[in-house]
């Protein structure tokens, strides 16, 4: 039977660059997270002052436009993101399924391999116990 072992570790080297490519897109997402919570604040406070300064509350509808386009567009990044964020963590999986399953069976054919050669071990020492006994009962020990 053809071992395993290499494959698995190419196969771990694999998972974990997928895992490392799963984290920067985990990364990216945050970064657009933040992006659109520091509009919103930002947004907040505009409103604030808007709400004390005339010359301020003139210009925030157009503020309040970009900054709603800029949401949206955000929005639209951060939703794209999060499918790719969906997609690479199937990969994941799959590629995590695939290295234990060829885990499962390496640790099998492990398993096998041990319990053949106790077997041939057992044989062998019933052997010897058969053939001493033999001689001693022939006299010849």
């Amino acid at each position: 039977m053809a071992k395993l072992h290499n494959l698995i570790k190419y196969r771990r080297h694999t998972l974990e660059e997928k895992r490392k490519m799963l984290a920067i897109l985990n990364t990216e997402l945050e970064v657009l997270r933040a992006e659109k919570k520091t509009l919103l604040d930002k947004l907040a406070a505009e409103k604030n002052l808007a709400a004390v300064d005339v010359d301020i509350a003139r210009n925030f509808g157009i503020y309040l436009n970009r900054v709603l386009r800029e949401c949206g567009e955000l929005d639209l990044k951060i939703s794209q993101k999060l499918e790719e964020v969906q997609a690479a963590t199937h990969v994941v999986q799959d590629a995590y399924l695939e290295v234990k399953k060829l885990e499962v069976t390496q640790d099998r054919r492990d398993q096998e391999e041990e319990d053949r050669l106790d077997r041939i071990e057992v044989n062998t020492l019933d052997e010897i116990g058969i053939e001493n006994y033999r001689r001693k009962d022939e006299g010849l020990i």
